[in-house]
């Protein structure tokens, strides 16, 4: 039975049964497909199809993480409902709420034609080149060919309530369930995460699919040492202390830290390791003789989980959320969907681990007491993260799963050791505590130097606070630990050989960090815990009704195994375990499972695999996280530490147009701007800064003293409340009207690689574009730097300039894309210019970040890249070079700035 019905069965239903499941979609309902097998055929396909659990994993954190649904379905229906004509009269002089207002004709027609629904528009030179207002909308039932025609915005609400069909054919026209993550903000986002939405496995053997996921994966933090240089005085004596090339002064003791922290860095093992070698009471060298050194430490950790970490997260859980969508579209090959529908299925067989309980009581250097492991042979979707996504369990922060935790680093075991921290300081509070141990930056996320908050622990406050780790186990263990996880971070390894419960807790994370990152990017704001639970629970109640809709659906297709719903998709969910069991049981544990899968009745089948969404969020889920900046914040965060974004009630109900008049009439958007681009009206707090702090950057994640004093604190300001309600609701009405004019770079442009924002640069009279967006300063010049000719200039935005759109130059033909000596990745365009050719570059991108490839035609303007940090270089910027001539054959190199500064201030060059 082992090796007939395990191994050879096995094989072979799973490479006809991957070979169906990839045609699905493709060829609709497969009832005449799967007849042909008999009863215990389909079970048996059911049983052993690998993109099962993957199709399980994918719904059940789409269905409990996608913080974004409820704030946009509901922006959504009310710019449709404006669209009509006996909406709002008129249009209104304000050009972005008359934008609001109506539709661009030609998108629109051919959007809600595929859907079945016709659309006659009114147009007017007032409204802009080729934009309407909705004057009627028919719609005819396919099932029964009933006709509809709608003549207002109250008779379209009426119909969307009352027809599930119409509902459903108008949502499809522009889903904001699945449009939302294919739009410009959610490209722009993934983009800084250096991953998107395109297919990462392409190979089918083990060892290439191996290599993608590591490709995709581990990417390295950009990270160095500063470049210290001693400091002398008027006399050309040294003064003993360094610089930096910012300009900072460091002390002796500080550079030497510098060093020190480096070197620890680099020696440090993974993390995984110190958790098997903790159970052996091993000691790893690197005591603390402050409390800021664990602190500060422990600081710079989280700030980096908040963001490098994350991204490092959310590239993981892209590998196995994109081979699902390439699954359902037809394109993932049965081996792709096995390589990682194993990691997940894949079960934990250790039988003991260590008693973290016991750490505490342990002398150093003794071995921790081992108890039985509570994930003995469970899989992936055992885990803790994916069972609270599932059931509302509340997940037990452990040291295994704590290191994929997105902020606040000292939880569960380790919480303990930050209360003797905050005692011994004499503070609780973040901000407090970083002036006096003097954390003034966090470089490990912005890539300029190492860790400095780890540099100023020891004598920083006396010796009257001296605090020795060298009493417990627990205590021994902390500061490797954290430096163990820096180092994981810095490196890129965070999710090497992830499999089973931790491989599902990672991508559990990864998603809700890719789910809540993409929500910022829309326009929505962090909330009190019990604004936030409200509006998660609006959240679960708009699922329910998309649920509903692919009920209506499942009826049609009963065998499509892809729809959740169908009787096919219920069998296979009903059984995920069962099959997980069978696929990884010996042979003693194979007969009885199989003999259960056997007796199963079929009454379990007709039920819902999950039924989370009819769960309600409780308060306590967003109290969990011991993250101590959100809790100054005053805002909520998952029980992972992933910030959670939504819009509150009052933003919820506003209409978009009458938020668009707000804005102009309070100076905070140009009102004759098609965009509706924010103007900076000097107010202490207003939008543009609302954009940089809260949008651009996330809240509580961008700690530095000296640029931002508050660190995104004004996002969630009591003061700030009707600012940036307002400010919230405009940017995610903004952003989604967008959308509805067609505005999808997710699907409609990008490379094989990556996709583009769907920006483009400004065109000047004379043919040039600014190579990258217009609020884009020049950081350093063309010239001798350093001691060494630098042939362009650099170019960045404030803040934070990755991922920030490049732009070609002019109309020209690649001649260069990919990997270079010193520049990362870069781009190099040629030419013509009456008759004589001229080269640019374009350096410092990420792979990911290149959107061209040799040989490719592009205009002016057209975006081609996304900045980034690659390559010899500080600080994420673009570097851009003009070539008199062929870049590789002769060529000089000009000096862009006269040119760009032309183009900026919208003048003509005069000359080519």
């Amino acid at each position: 039975l082992k090796e007939y019905g395990k191994k050879k069965t096995k094989n072979k239903t799973k490479k006809f049964t991957g070979k169906i499941l990839s045609k699905a979609k493709k060829k609709g309902p497969i009832a005449a497909i799967i007849g042909t097998i008999g009863g215990a055929g389909i079970l048996m396909s059911v049983l052993f199809a690998p993109g099962i659990a993957l199709m399980q994993l994918s719904e059940t954190l789409f269905r409990d993480l996608n913080s974004q649904l409820a704030g946009i379905n509901r922006t959504d229906l009310q710019l449709r409902k404006a669209k009509f004509v006996s909406g709002t009269k008129g249009c209104g002089v304000v050009k972005i709420a008359c934008r609001f207002k109506t539709m661009d004709v030609d998108k629109a027609t051919k959007m809600y034609k595929a859907q079945g629904i016709d659309v006659e528009f009114e147009s007017k030179s007032s409204f802009g080149s080729n934009r309407g207002r909705i004057k009627k909308m028919t719609y005819t039932n396919p099932q029964n060919n009933e006709k509809f025609t709608i003549n207002s915005p109250e008779e379209y609400e009426k119909l969307r309530k009352s027809n599930i069909h119409f509902r459903i054919a108008d949502i499809n026209a522009r889903s904001p369930k699945f449009h939302a993550f294919k739009n410009s903000p959610a490209m722009k986002f993934l983009r800084k995460a250096k991953t998107s939405f395109a297919k990462k496995l392409n190979g089918n053997k083990p060892d290439e699919l191996e290599k993608e996921m590591k490709k995709e994966t581990n990417i390295k933090t950009p990270l160095s040492q500063p470049n210290l240089k001693p400091e002398k005085d008027q006399d050309g004596k040294e003064t003993g202390r360094y610089t930096d090339e910012n300009g900072k002064i460091y002390s002796s003791d500080e550079a030497n830290r510098l060093k020190e922290t480096a070197s620890k860095i680099e020696k440090s093992p993974r993390t995984s390791k110190l958790l098997t070698q903790s159970a052996k009471g091993v000691m790893i060298t690197g005591s603390a003789d402050t409390a800021c050194s664990v602190y500060n430490t422990s600081r710079a950790v989280s700030f980096a989980a908040k963001t490098a970490r994350k991204a490092a997260l959310i590239r993981f859980a892209m590998v196995f959320l994109n081979t699902e969508s390439a699954m359902r579209a037809s394109d993932a090959s049965p081996e792709q969907v096995e390589y990682v529908s194993k990691k997940i299925s894949e079960q934990d067989m250790r039988e003991t681990i260590p008693d973290e309980s016991k750490m505490s009581e342990v002398k150093a250097g003794q071995p921790v007491p081992m108890i039985k492991n509570p994930n003995y042979r469970k899989s992936g979707l055992d885990s803790t993260f994916y069972k609270q996504s599932a059931y509302q369990d509340k997940p037990k922060i452990t040291l295994s799963n704590q290191r994929f935790l997105t902020g606040g680093v000292m939880a569960g075991t380790l919480a303990s050791v930050n209360e003797t921290i905050a005692k011994v300081l004499g503070t609780k509070s973040p901000r407090d505590l970083s002036k006096k141990c003097k954390i003034v930056q966090n470089p490990v996320v912005r890539g300029g130097s190492l860790a400095v908050g780890i540099l100023t622990g020891v004598g920083s406050l006396g010796g009257t606070l001296l605090f020795t780790l060298g009493g417990s186990a627990l205590l021994a263990f902390t500061l490797p630990y954290l430096i163990s996880q820096l180092g994981e971070i810095i490196n890129g390894n965070i999710t090497d050989d992830l499999v089973g419960v931790d491989a599902v807790d990672a991508i559990s994370i990864g998603t809700s960090g890719m789910m809540n990152g993409v929500a910022r990017e829309q326009g929505m704001i962090p909330l009190p815990v019990d604004e936030m639970v409200e509006y998660q629970n609006s959240n679960r109640q708009t699922e329910i009704a998309y649920e509903n809709m692919d009920r209506v659906i499942a009826k049609t297709e009963p065998f499509n195994v892809y729809n959740q719903f169908s009787f096919f998709g219920t069998i296979s969910r009903s059984l995920l375990q069962t099959s997980i069991n069978l696929q990884t049981a010996d042979s003693y544990s194979y007969i009885a499972a199989f003999s259960k899968f056997l007796k199963t009745p079929l009454s379990l089948m007709s039920k819902p695999v999950n039924a989370a969404t009819s769960m309600k969020i409780k308060p306590e889920r967003y109290k969990q996280c011991n993250d101590e900046t959100y809790k100054e914040m005053g805002v909520a965060a998952d029980s992972s530490c992933s910030l959670l974004f939504g819009l509150p009630k009052e933003a919820m109900e506003a209409n978009p147009v009458d938020v668009a008049n707000w804005m102009a009439e309070h100076g905070e958007i140009d009102p004759d701007s098609e965009k509706g681009e924010a103007k900076d009206n000097g107010e202490e707090w207003n939008y543009t800064k609302f954009l940089k702090n809260c949008i651009e950057q996330e809240p509580g994640a961008h700690e530095n003293i000296e640029e931002s004093p508050d660190n995104g604190y004004q996002c969630a300001a009591p003061e700030n409340r009707e600012k940036n309600w307002h400010y919230a609701k405009y940017t995610v009405s903004k952003n989604w009207n967008e959308t509805l004019d067609g505005d999808l770079p997710g699907i409609n442009n990008g490379s094989e690689n990556t996709f583009s924002s769907g920006e483009k640069g400004e065109v000047s009279e004379d043919g040039w574009a600014y190579p990258t967006t217009n609020d884009a300063k020049i950081t350093s010049p063309f010239g001798m730097r350093n001691g060494s000719m630098h042939r362009g200039i650099d170019l960045a935005q404030s803040g934070d300039a990755s991922g920030k759109p490049i732009f070609s130059a002019r109309d020209g033909e690649v001649i260069a894309a990919g990997p270079a000596q010193g520049f990362g990745q870069w781009i190099v365009i040629k030419h013509d210019i009456d008759g004589k050719e001229y080269d640019t570059v374009y350096g410092h991108m990420y792979e990911n970040g290149v959107l061209v490839k040799k040989g490719d035609e592009v205009k002016a303007g057209q975006e081609i890249g996304a900045i980034g940090n690659n390559g010899q270089s500080f600080g994420a910027h673009l570097h851009f070079e003009i070539w008199d001539g062929n870049r590789f054959n002769g060529g000089k190199a000009i000096d862009p700035q006269p040119i760009v500064e032309k183009i900026i201030n919208h003048e003509s060059s005069g000359e080519n």
